[in-house]
This record gives structure tokens, C-alpha cells and sequence, in this order.
């Protein structure tokens, strides 16, 4: 079952995009918030609280995806850079951890998100989650 799932993407544009799901106090969330430069405008950020159903689902959806057993580089000669200096190159972040695991996966991407299994069944299933269209469209541009 999932305790946390935050996905952040960058653009070469500058601007930046994270969803995040998480659990505190017995109740989930999901946050959501935009930037450019790679810092986050608090004014931009939005709190949802979601259902154990939904977040039953979700785990359910992504689980047979073996995050855990996901590469922690792609590629894997990419070395992520400071965040805080902006991004002006495509990239992204997922942090995920399940309830019954010690740890937390960290995975760091160069380029786009990739487009084969397992990562487009993730990627089609966080779409489904996110809370408006014009959020989740932006994941989905790949002119940028």
C-alpha cells in the first residue's frame, strides 16, 4: 500500500510541475504545485485531501510496476544537478515508498519521461489521479 509518491518534472522552458501524495495523521493527500526556475510558488499550491478508496487504486495500479526495482539513474551515466539553479533541460524526480517497505525509492531522470512499460503504465496512471486536466496535460506535452 502506498505512503508516498511524489513525481516532479522540469522542462527547458524553466518551468517545473510536482505532484505529491502522502500520508499524515491516518488521512492522505495529495499536493500539488507549480514553478519556473525550479522554486515553487507558494500561491500556486494546492491541497486535496483524497479518499482511502482512491488511494487503495492507485497502489493497486502501480504496485505490478516494481518501482522498487526501477534503475536510480535514467540513463544511467545521468547525475542529477541542483534544482535551485534552475532547469532549463528536461528532467524529473520520483520518491515512492510503501507502507510495509523500510525504505523510500529515489529515481532521478534526464531528458523526457520515458515512453516504454513500465514507465507509460505509471506515468498513465498518475495522470489519472491528478486533480484538473490543464495540470496533467502539462505532464503529457512532450514538445517541451
Amino acid at each position: 500500500m502506498l505512503k508516498y509518491l511524489s513525481f516532479e518534472m522540469c522542462k527547458p522552458t524553466n518551468e517545473s510541475r510536482y505532484i505529491t501524495i502522502f500520508l499524515k495523521d491516518d488521512i492522505y493527500y495529495m499536493e500539488t504545485s507549480t514553478g519556473i526556475q525550479g522554486i515553487y510558488l507558494v500561491e500556486d499550491g494546492k491541497l486535496y485531501r483524497c479518499s482511502l478508496n482512491a488511494i487503495e487504486w492507485l497502489s493497486r495500479m502501480i504496485e505490478p510496476l516494481k518501482i522498487y526495482g526501477w534503475p536510480k539513474f535514467i540513463p544511467s551515466d545521468y547525475v542529477p544537478g541542483n534544482h535551485m539553479m534552475g532547469c532549463d533541460s528536461n528532467s524529473w524526480t520520483l520518491d515512492y515508498k510503501e507502507i510495509d517497505k523500510k525504505t523510500a525509492r529515489h529515481i532521478h531522470g534526464y531528458g523526457a519521461f520515458p515512453s516504454v512499460e513500465p514507465y507509460s503504465e505509471f506515468m498513465k496512471q498518475l495522470i489519472r489521479v491528478m486533480p484538473d486536466d490543464e495540470f496533467a496535460e502539462w505532464f503529457l506535452d512532450r514538445k517541451n
